[in-house]
């Protein structure tokens, strides 16, 4: 792998992003509207006088760690949409850009702008609603890490979807991860689900991080298992989902269908 092609890669986007409203907006406004929303509302749960929850961290936690997972799947994506919108995507695959510095360079952009908009979320909840997301300690790292590796897979799903299949299913890139979201308690226990979908939530890495999160915030221990089950179920995924965009690029390639998304 070449990180000059990867760092090019880096900068053509940057440059695109320093010079796009409606890109900053994504990474700086829609963050700050959700903690400001959301910390309305944990502060009117507050003085209901509700005893034992901490609705500010309950709530304002799940919705930063949400955003880190959503983010990494839709900034995961919108490289590839990028190129296919300015009609360059054929050009670079025509230069010795692999698909794998592609992948690369599409990951640290991703980080990059969930690092600036987490930070950001992350400082309004403390100075408006003393929310100090480094309340969850040691733990928030692992936390951070497999919630990115999370929407990073639901990513290259979508992102090797679109390249097979065109611009019919460019919609999976706003709608894919939503899917997700009832089912990775975010906002409440596993126990809230009906048993159909305690089924299906516990086949995704995200549930097993969001109850970890509940389980430092309220009783500041978490069950190790937890992040073991997360890490294990996140290998697997991310292995089948690069298989999978490597499968869907090689057909797209094969048929010609590359050309097909100028």
């Amino acid at each position: 792998m070449s990180l000059n092609r990867i760092f090019a890669i880096v900068l053509r986007h940057y440059y695109y992003w320093r010079s796009s409203f409606s890109r900053q907006t994504d990474v700086l406004l829609w963050p700050m509207l959700e903690v400001l929303v959301w910390g309305f509302v944990t502060t009117y749960l507050g003085s209901l006088g509700i005893e034992g929850v901490n609705f500010v961290s309950v709530l304002l936690g799940g919705l930063i760690l949400w955003r880190i997972l959503q983010m990494g799947q839709y900034e995961s994506v919108l490289p590839l949409m990028d190129e296919t919108w300015s009609r360059n995507l054929l050009n670079i695959f025509a230069s010795p850009l692999t698909v794998w510095e592609f992948l690369t360079a599409s990951l640290l952009i991703s980080f990059l702008k969930i690092s600036l908009s987490i930070s950001t979320a992350a400082l309004i909840s403390f100075f408006l609603y003393a929310f100090n997301l480094f309340s969850l300690g040691f733990y928030l790292l692992p936390f951070i890490m497999s919630l990115l590796i999370t929407g990073w897979v639901v990513g290259f799903f979508v992102s090797g979807t679109i390249v097979r299949f065109g611009h019919n299913v460019q919609a999976l890139t706003w709608t894919s991860i939503w899917i997700l979201q009832p089912f990775s308690c975010v906002f409440y226990p596993l126990s809230a689900l009906p048993f159909w979908a305690q089924r299906t939530a516990r086949l995704l890495p995200s549930t097993y991080i969001f109850e970890g999160m509940r389980a430092v915030l309220i009783r500041g221990t978490l069950p190790l298992d937890l992040l073991l089950k997360s890490a294990l179920l996140n290998l697997v995924y991310l292995v089948i989902s690069l298989l999978f965009f490597k499968k869907m690029f090689s057909q797209a390639k094969k048929h010609g269908l590359l050309s097909k998304m100028m």
